[in-house]
């Protein structure tokens, strides 16, 4: 099972936001929790999946204004020691142009 992430965003965390700011930032955490949620479903799932696999079901991290972001969910968890490299293939999605990506797998705890 994936281990325990650090979500610490209370109010205090986002109190400084307001209007568009706000709305932006609460789109965001909407996202990084859908992602972080299907990535434990990959992880349990004891399959190999990419980056297409997340993004056909979570949607991409338009609200960041950067996919980067699904790059730094896969570093947080292979630094957690959740996920490990086992290949590498051509994504799918028509934007990355067959761009090639890497392919994980869960480890087991």
């Amino acid at each position: 099972m994936a281990k325990k992430r650090n979500t610490a965003s209370g109010p205090s965390d986002r109190a400084h936001l307001d209007g568009p700011a706000a709305a932006l930032d609460a789109a965001w955490h909407v996202w990084r929790l859908a992602a972080e949620e299907y990535l434990d479903v990959l992880i349990l799932a004891g399959r190999e999946f990419s980056a297409d696999d997340l993004v056909d079901e979570v949607g991409l991290p338009t609200v960041t204004g950067s996919p980067n972001a699904i790059g730094a969910l896969f570093a947080a968890a292979v630094g957690r020691g959740d996920i490990k490299q086992v290949g590498w293939r051509r994504s799918q999605r028509r934007s990355r142009h067959a761009g090639v990506q890497r392919v994980w797998r869960g480890v087991s705890a």
